[in-house]
């Protein structure tokens, strides 16, 4: 009843806490040396909800992969 609704060629992702990291992986973040690229093409946007990183631990030019837009939001509180 739902073909046709929906363009699966064009999809947002959103996770919280590792998923989170799996929706920025779909978004284009870098990996750690020795991880295969992940990103989606599909994914067009991505929100990223209290990901396990925490502020001072993401290490420089980790978001250079990313070329669409990225929601992250986190609070003082995440652990």
């Amino acid at each position: 009843p739902c073909a046709g609704l929906f363009d699966l060629s064009r999809v947002g992702v959103c996770g919280h806490s590792f998923g989170a990291e799996t929706a920025l992986t779909l978004a284009g973040l870098h990996r750690p040396s020795g991880f295969e690229p992940s990103a989606d093409p599909r994914v067009r946007a991505a929100i990223a909800y209290s990901n396990r990183v925490q502020a001072g631990e993401v290490p420089l030019g980790l978001a250079d992969g990313l070329d669409r837009p990225v929601l992250y939001l986190t609070g003082t509180e995440d652990h």
